[in-house]
């Protein structure tokens, strides 16, 4: 018998997927043993709730769910990321103006790229935790001088150092923090796509005038590093639903100009080959994704994913995650991109200070000790519906 929460999970990838299959969404829906709580707290998980909405709306299925407060929840939700993305196209364009005064042409990342490109039908529906740009990083101070002189930016407080972007800063009049990449990777990642790389495959972007984005090609060999190999999605078991999801909007949306012989090649030269035929096995039994590539019908790494879910048991999960979150924070990985390590001989070195420096604010400071604490219930929670 299938657990609920992966019916849920694979309810909501049918539901959201680009290549919509109406009479299957309408047959979800229209299921009363539809396992509705569980796909509302996956897509919360996940950022989806906005794309549940338009998937919902567009199939016309919408106000067949019987549950008049769930209607409303996933209409409020759409109608209040909506606005806060006009506001954030409003923002990029101020940004590639400032830019302007001093001739650099920021480079959009990620969710900038998505609605500059237009790659979703609807445009609230990509949720964006912040604003991602590269610049060049020998621009990269006179850029943080002018933002902080002319836009009023601010570094967020607490926000941790890092060897590949500036910390986040945020003004009080934008509608998103900023953080400004001068790699669009940390650590190997540099190797992976390098800047030489990037520059070589950029075109002027849609929708910001004074901006450029990645090519599709390599747009979507950057989502796949950024969630599977800089945030350790693979390693950790995780799916980064919403990166997920955005990929297979990209394929759908560019589907004609993303040469896959490329992108083949990119991953065997940097031995990705097998996280790569993972991540397109994902995106097919999931979103249903049209990929002209032969891919396995049975997946190994997505059963450990499932097995993972559903397996979930609150006691034990919360030892494993005890353990998974020290290993994670002492790892050499966690400390290069805060120290910016050169070799691994600096890594004891660097342990013995980040735990000097951690081991203060936690006797010093009762707010870090609740930010700790609520860390890792998000930890817990996100686990449970294969967030992290």
């Amino acid at each position: 018998m299938t657990n609920r929460r992966t019916e849920a999970l694979e309810n909501l990838c049918l539901i959201i997927s680009p290549w919509n299959d109406y009479d299957q969404i309408e047959r979800v829906v229209t299921d009363p043993q539809t396992p509705w709580i569980e796909i509302i707290e996956f897509a919360n998980c996940h950022l989806l709730i906005p794309s549940l909405f338009r998937a919902l709306h567009i199939s016309e299925t919408l106000f067949e769910i019987k549950d008049t407060l769930l209607v409303e929840y996933l209409t409020t939700l759409y109608a209040f990321n909506q606005k806060r993305n006009e506001k954030i196209l409003e923002q990029l364009k101020s940004l590639t103006a400032l830019f302007s005064h001093i001739d650099v042409t920021p480079v959009l990342l990620k969710g900038a790229t998505a609605l500059s490109e237009e790659y979703y039908e609807y445009l609230g529906e990509r949720v964006m935790s912040d604003i991602d740009l590269w610049i060049p990083k020998n621009r990269l101070k006179e850029c943080i001088d002018l933002l902080k002189k002319e836009g009023e930016y601010r570094r967020v407080p607490g926000t941790p150092r890092s060897n590949h972007h500036y910390p986040r800063i945020y003004s009080d009049t934008s509608a998103a923090a900023l953080e400004v990449h001068y790699y669009i990777l940390g650590g190997e990642g540099k190797t992976y796509f390098s800047n030489t790389l990037l520059k070589a495959h950029l075109h002027p972007a849609l929708g910001i005038p004074g901006a450029d984005v990645i090519e599709p090609t390599y747009d979507l060999y950057h989502i796949f590093l950024h969630s599977q190999y800089h945030h350790q999605m693979h390693e950790n078991l995780g799916l980064a639903l919403r990166d997920l999801h955005h990929a297979a909007t990209l394929i759908r949306k560019r589907e004609k100009e993303i040469d896959w012989k490329a992108l083949e090649t990119l991953c065997q030269n940097h031995g990705l080959t097998q996280m790569w035929q993972d991540y397109l096995f994902l995106l097919k039994h999931l979103f249903q994704a049209e990929i002209p590539i032969q891919i396995d019908k049975y997946n190994s790494h997505y059963s450990q994913i499932i097995g993972s879910m559903e397996k979930y048991r609150k006691a034990v999960s919360r030892k494993r995650l005890i353990y998974e979150m020290i290993i994670q924070i002492f790892s050499y990985r966690h400390l290069q991109r805060i120290y910016n390590l050169k070799s691994r001989k600096e890594y004891p070195f660097a342990l013995i200070k980040y735990v000097a420096e951690k081991s203060m604010k936690l006797v010093l400071s009762p707010e870090t000790r609740t930010r700790l604490k609520n860390t890792f219930k998000n930890y817990e929670r996100l686990k449970k519906f294969g967030a992290r």
